[in-house]
């Protein structure tokens, strides 16, 4: 059953087909990584993202184990998204053959997080994953927290500091719920530097620039890409 499923998932991978691949995980599919998590979006964008190479990418299953009738689990090594392989664990439900959840193996992370291009791009996800979640929360602190205290974010109005933009955030609506993708990153110098895509706010995207120093989690600085689209 393991081996039929991951060829199905080979093929999935390779068709980039966005429905197809959504198919291979239930709605409430969470993969936890070293340091956050990964809900089903957010694995479907890494997955069909364009650096992302299927062709580069193969399963192996290690071992196999049933947990009743419903599921059952699975330890597979994962070749293609790292230099290294990913080892972990997943959960496939017997009767849908969709993924229920995944986790990487504890040991396994001391290893990657020693890859810089590893650590860049996790500090990006962390970033976006906190920033919805603060968002969610609705809690004006937390939206704070993201921002280090001599923070500037150049909009298409003028400059806004770590609190004029946390209270421009609050005002959101909560029922307006936004969608971010990390679409590219970089380091150069002392900062990281995160291309992100952000859905949700109007009827357009918004295309915002984030900078990090390397030893801090809070953001520095940032600013709109796509002011021509935009009104803050």
């Amino acid at each position: 059953m393991i081996q039929k499923f991951l060829r199905r998932v080979d093929r999935s991978l390779k068709s980039r087909d966005v429905s197809n691949i959504s198919g291979l995980f239930e709605p409430g599919f969470m993969f936890k990584k070293c340091q956050g998590n990964y809900d089903k979006n957010q694995t479907i964008n890494l997955l069909t993202h364009p650096n992302f190479d299927p062709n580069r990418f193969l399963a192996i299953y290690k071992s196999v184990q049933s947990m009743g009738p419903s599921s059952i689990e699975f330890k597979a090594m994962v070749f293609g998204f790292r230099p290294n392989y990913i080892e972990a664990t997943f959960s496939l439900n017997k009767k849908f053959q969709q993924l229920e959840w995944g986790v990487i193996l504890e040991p396994q992370c001391k290893v990657l997080r020693t890859d810089p291009r590893y650590s860049v791009e996790e500090k990006g996800l962390r970033l976006i994953t906190r920033f919805a979640s603060a968002l969610e929360s609705r809690d004006a602190s937390r939206i704070y927290g993201l921002f280090e205290e001599d923070f500037a974010f150049k909009g298409c109005k003028g400059i806004y500091n770590r609190g004029e933009l946390t209270g421009l955030l609050f005002k959101i609506p909560a029922k307006q719920k936004l969608v971010f993708n990390l679409l590219s990153f970089w380091e150069y110098g002392s900062s990281n530097f995160f291309n992100v895509k952000i859905n949700g706010i109007g009827n357009y995207e918004r295309g915002v620039v984030f900078d990090m120093s390397n030893d801090s989690e809070e953001v520095s600085g940032g600013g709109i890409l796509n002011c021509d689209q935009s009104h803050s």
